[in-house]
């Protein structure tokens, strides 16, 4: 007897829930950090918001990285549950070594990786047939293709998203302790930080990325007049 699929009113309230618990937990690990920690997250952090289109290569890297890490973070339960034994941890951060490998030497692989996640977290909660598999397959190729085809803005969006994650890890573990703890507890303040910077950061980003010159108005200084046209008696 097959399993009805989930409703889709269903499959975003528990993808909602999915986000506040990521949030929160990713919060609690960095309240209590050294100061020298933090500073290395909020400067990582600005540096990417601002700039991480610009370092294609850094963007990569430390995108892939997250990617990489939450890819395997995220799927714990089902690891713990086929593996009980199994080092969760050591696999996160040799999935993040290789994809900040290859973010750094293929900057794209990164935004590709990172298409393909957002695309199989949303498949796993939206209905697509009978089959369970369905929609994270296709979602997954979806969204790596996608981010494939538009690398450029897609490691845009995901440098902002992680540089405005690691930013406000930096803020968590700079504060005392107990507000730290009491701000890593309200995932939707956290949502919205995280959100919000994103948000600017991508815009900020794609709005000062260098144009390619496709379409550029040509001032009169870059395409100067013809002789025909110079008025007679004007000198040469």
């Amino acid at each position: 007897m097959a399993l009805a699929a989930p409703s889709l009113p269903g499959g975003v309230a528990e993808l909602g829930q999915a986000l506040r618990a990521g949030a929160a937990e990713l919060a609690s690990l960095a309240v209590g950090q050294p100061v020298a920690v933090a500073a290395g997250m909020a400067l990582a952090g600005l540096v990417l918001v601002a700039i991480g289109v610009r370092w294609p290569r850094v963007a990569g890297a430390l995108g892939g990285a997250a990617v990489g890490a939450l890819a395997v973070l995220g799927h714990r339960g089902a690891l713990q549950g086929a593996w009980p034994e199994g080092p969760v941890q050591g696999l996160a951060a040799t999935a993040a070594v290789v994809l900040l490998v290859a973010g750094a030497l293929w900057p794209s692989s990164a935004a590709l990786a990172g298409g393909a996640l957002l695309g199989l977290a949303i498949g796993v909660v939206v209905p697509v047939g009978d089959d369970p598999r369905t929609g994270p397959a296709l979602a997954t190729l979806a969204g790596g293709l996608a981010a494939w085809f538009g690398w450029r803005k897609a490691l845009a969006l995901l440098a902002s998203l992680v540089g405005a994650a690691l930013l406000g890890g930096g803020l968590l573990a700079w504060l005392p302790p107990p507000l730290g703890a009491e701000l890593a507890e309200r995932p939707a303040a956290l949502l919205a930080w995280l959100f919000t910077l994103t948000a600017v950061g991508l815009a900020f980003q794609l709005g000062a990325a260098p144009s390619s010159g496709r379409g550029r108005k040509v001032s009169p200084a870059d395409h100067p007049e013809a002789p025909a046209a110079r008025s007679p008696g004007s000198p040469s």
